[in-house]
């Protein structure tokens, strides 16, 4: 934006100083507005007993007034007095010497010494300036004269110390350096404005430094071309003078540089009167601009002053006239990119400032760019209606009319800080009305997403007062209470449960209150009858001052997580009682090994037909007690246990078969065998069993006979399902037996999978029938579950994993004799009995037999003996070392090592992995003797004669 404040500057007569200097002309606008807006104020009847928001606005007002005044100040200055040179008496002086070349008086001179003082009162140092004019161009100057001027200064200043001496333009610089040493030795010389300069000006002076004098004619030609786009002639007008040859010969070097269609005239006032050259140019045609240069000396010797002659002959010329100097400013041309002393004289200030503070002249940059500034008279430029928008950049223009703002600035100002603060307070107030509505806005936004958290949550939360009456609930609550949630406010506890439930509500809500503790609590409650529990904490409700008020509870339902958990308690104990239960069977199961077999070897070898009949009997009591032990191992999961496809459909058949033939008549039996694939995999038996078993306890419950229904169906046992369960998710085989018996109650259901539990009464039962279903079914990676109540019968839903693309495995029956050998065996067990039943055996059968009582004993012998060993029968539970690790240690002694498995239990679970690593065959304590002569022959020939158990799925 053009920069309008430009005016040409007058220098005030006297000498200046930095001590004497003006206050600045704006510098009181700001107590002005103040005292204007006060007057304002007092006008308009201001009450003192205003209320606090106009408090706030007077204060925001004056805040306003002070901040708009303090920006329109100009230099800003010690607030605490006026009085500059009280402020300044402190400082340190220093004395600067000023020799001007030309008379006061003269626009260029008077510019430069302006600038220089504005230069020094921006410093803010003490400063005295000394002047003297040398007045080159009026007086009758010579080499007299320098001597006698010389001389004035020698007497006149004699013993007066300078701190630096400034000169102005070429004769004040060429004096100086002549007389410097004799005038001012040893004081550095800071010149400004030199003509011409060349390094041969201050040959043998080191500490000379200064601004000389640029001259943009260049820029100044091509901003008036660009103004006058159309011109096609340029008219360059100086005189004879020296330095209108000077400004003359320095345009015609330029001209090469210009478009060749550019026509350069020089004209000179030499050639003519002024009048006469007022004539030529008032003749110009409108595509010519005029270069108006020199100081104007006519053909008859008239000197005429550089504001006179330009004011004239541009008010004469028909075209714009432009310039390279301000001191034509305003007097007619249109301007130009100018020389003005007053930039020049500020620059060279500026270099003394710096060498008072202390800088080495030679620290001191050379002036490399030119101070001139773009400058245009708003009077011409209307005259030629050449557009302010045309201008270049940072332009200054003078002349120009003051706008209306500028003319009525104070009342503006005033008025406009007073409109803006009602505005401002309008403003505020329609702010603080949005804000607060925002506020109520987001409130009620948030109270209805914390009431919809609240009514969505799974848990039920309630509110109570002082007296335990509720005060309000969310719809969980409500619901879990069998109302309706705007029924709840007002009521109490004893309103929807029993008075000893409700008494405890009570109490727990009263320690609440007056301890100001949470309590924590599990607790019951009933929904039309029906029992549940709730997992509850309250806390105390408070007040906006903190007071306790009542009680803010949380519940949850944990009816049916206390439910799994006790069901997973349940399981849990029934797997502690089944590790109790396999471990009997397994001590007992050894000591009939030995019973049986030396059994049957008394019945081979008697002779007397009483002794084989005592014998048989006693093989006889020991399968049946081997039977039992048999549904011990079924219950802990570790009887024998083969895995093949099973059709489960085809194992019901069978049972139907065999219940038809011994099941009461008055008991109807019906099946409905709906599932699509009915292969498990898994032992044949112990399915059969198992079904067999839930059949006849369904027949022990309708002693008057009844309904027994068989039925399977395929399930899709999703996330939840299987998790209540405890089996993983996928598709299984549902086997349902229902009867409509007498039922169980829950104490009951409690413990009947449970060995030796039962409600037969004597004799009538032994307890393991539904100990030894439960184990067949986890033996199968199946579940039960059971539905039943006193009087309305029991259902017992079986389910077990579907089999997909399983082959059919083929199990050989061993041979009824007993094979005889004469290898090499190892026996290794820790019961003796064993033992000695095992080595007479195959002494029997013709083997050389070797006994070790551990697995430690065994590998160590092993380790010396195994190449005469060709047999080793290991037992899988021993202490120290058990079967596995035996085996694994011995085969890292003989990687061809052969060797059968002996154990009580199952060959599922570890046996199964020793199958897996090398170990060629599996009996199941107790065994007879074909059947234990036929794996020793299968493991001796290196065949294995055992399959692994395969997984279902």
């Amino acid at each position: 934006m053009a920069n309008t404040d430009f005016k040409p500057a007058k220098f005030f007569s006297g000498a200046p100083t930095v001590n004497s200097r003006r206050f600045p002309q704006e510098s009181g606008l700001m107590y002005q507005l103040y005292s204007d807006i006060c007057t304002f104020m007092d006008t308009g009847k201001i009450n003192h007993s205003f209320r606090p928001v106009s408090a706030i606005i007077l204060a925001i007002l004056l805040i306003s007034v002070c901040a708009v005044a303090g920006a329109q100040q100009a230099p800003s200055l010690p607030p605490a007095s006026l009085d500059i040179t009280s402020n300044n008496n402190h400082k340190k002086v220093s004395r600067i010497f000023i020799l001007n070349s030309y008379n006061h008086g003269h626009s260029w001179t008077d510019n430069m010494l302006r600038g220089i003082n504005d230069s020094f009162v921006r410093s803010g140092m003490n400063i005295e300036t000394y002047h003297f004019f040398m007045d080159m161009r009026r007086a009758q100057t010579g080499v007299d004269y320098l001597k006698q001027f010389k001389g004035m200064l020698d007497t006149g200043y004699k013993g007066v110390k300078f701190d630096a001496v400034m000169v102005c333009e070429n004769d004040a610089l060429s004096f100086v350096s002549k007389y410097r040493d004799d005038l001012f030795p040893g004081v550095p010389v800071i010149y400004t404005s030199i003509n011409e300069y060349g390094d041969s000006m201050l040959e043998g002076h080191k500490d000379f430094i200064g601004t000389r004098q640029i001259t943009d004619y260049a820029d100044t030609i091509k901003a008036a071309l660009k103004l006058r786009p159309g011109t096609r002639k340029i008219i360059v007008l100086s005189d004879e003078t020296p330095t209108g040859l000077d400004h003359t010969a320095a345009v015609k070097k330029l001209e090469p540089g210009f478009d060749k269609s550019l026509s350069f005239q020089y004209w000179s006032l030499g050639s003519c009167s002024l009048t006469e050259m007022g004539d030529k140019l008032a003749s110009l045609p409108n595509d010519s601009i005029v270069l108006l240069l020199g100081h104007f000396k006519d053909k008859d010797g008239n000197t005429y002053s550089v504001q006179e002659s330009a004011a004239f002959l541009s008010s004469r010329c028909a075209v714009p006239c432009f310039i390279v100097t301000d001191s034509r400013m305003g007097m007619g041309p249109v301007g130009g990119i100018l020389e003005s002393g007053y930039y020049y004289g500020q620059a060279s200030a500026d270099m003394v400032v710096k060498i008072l503070k202390g800088a080495e002249i030679s620290s001191i940059p050379a002036m490399k760019q030119s101070p001139n500034k773009y400058m245009f008279d708003f009077k011409a430029l209307r005259r030629f209606n050449i557009p302010e928008r045309n201008l270049p950049p940072g332009s200054i223009i003078i002349n120009k009319p003051a706008s209306i703002y500028e003319q009525y600035r104070k009342e503006v100002i005033a008025t406009a800080i007073v409109l803006s603060v009602m505005g401002l307070s309008l403003l505020v107030m329609a702010l603080e009305i949005l804000r607060r509505k925002r506020v109520e806005k987001k409130m009620r936004a948030s109270e209805q997403r914390f009431r919809s958290l609240v009514e969505h949550l799974p848990q039920s939360i309630f509110i109570k007062d002082r007296n335990s009456a509720y005060i309000s609930c969310n719809v969980r609550y409500a619901k879990n209470l069998g109302i309706n949630q705007k029924e709840i406010a007002g009521k109490d506890d004893f309103a929807f449960h029993p008075k000893e439930l409700a008494e405890k509500y009570r109490a727990d809500d009263k320690v609440v209150m007056d301890t100001g503790a949470i309590k924590d609590i599990d607790e019951h409650y009933y929904v039309n009858g029906v029992e549940r529990w709730a997992h509850t904490i309250k806390v105390p409700f408070h007040d906006e001052q903190r007071q306790i008020i009542g009680v803010l509870g949380i519940s949850e339902d944990i009816t049916e997580r206390r439910e799994l958990e006790q069901r997973l308690h349940q399981s849990e104990k029934m797997d502690a009682i089944g590790k109790l239960a396999g471990g009997v069977a397994h001590d007992f199961n050894n000591q009939l090994l030995g019973i049986m077999g030396y059994a049957e070897m008394i019945y081979d070898q008697a002779e007397n037909q009483n002794h084989r009949e005592f014998a048989d009997n006693i093989v006889k009591a020991s399968r049946r007690s081997a039977d039992l032990t048999k549904q011990l191992l079924a219950f802990a999961r570790k009887g024998k246990f083969i895995s093949v496809p099973v059709n489960l459909h085809d194992v019901i058949h069978e049972v139907i078969s065999l219940l038809k033939h011994s099941i009461d008549k008055r008991i109807i039996i019906r099946h409905h065998l709906d599932a699509d694939s009915p292969i498990v995999l898994g032992d044949p038996t112990q399915l059969q069993n198992a079904i067999l078993n839930l059949a006849i306890n369904a027949r022990d419950a309708m002693p008057d006979g009844g309904e027994l229904t068989l039925s399977t169906a395929t399930a899709d046992l999703n996330d939840d399902d299987a998790r209540e369960l405890y089996l993983e998710k996928g598709r299984y085989l549902a086997m349902t037996v229902t009867d409509t018996g007498t039922g169980m109650d829950a104490e009951t259901q409690k413990h009947m999978f449970e060995p030796f539990y039962t409600t037969k009464g004597h004799k009538k039962g032994t307890g393991l029938g539904l100990a030894a279903v439960y184990g067949a079914v986890k033996n199968h990676h199946g579940a039960v579950d059971v539905l039943s109540e006193l009087g309305r019968g029991s259902i017992f839903k079986i389910y077990l994993p579907l089999l997909k693309d399983a082959g059919i495995i083929e199990l050989k029956d061993a041979a009824a004799v007993p094979a005889r050998g004469d290898a090499r065996i190892l026996i290794v067990d820790d019961e003796e009995v064993a033992r000695n039943f095992g080595t007479d055996i195959l002494r029997r059968l013709g083997y050389k037999v070797t006994v070790c009582k551990d697995g430690e004993e065994a590998v160590a012998f092993y380790r010396d003996f195994w190449q005469n060993i060709d047999l080793v029968v290991l037992d899988m539970v021993m202490p120290k070392m058990g079967g596995r690790d035996t085996f694994i240690a011995m085969r890292k002694i003989n990687p061809n090592i052969k060797a059968i498995l002996a154990s009580v239990y199952s060959i599922e679970g570890e046996a199964q992995e020793i199958l897996g690593e090398g170990v060629l065959g599996f009996v199941q304590k107790p065994f007879s003797i074909p059947e234990f002569s036929q794996k020793v022959v299968s493991a001796l020939n290196g065949r294995k004669s055992d399959v692994p158990a395969q997984k279902p799925g």
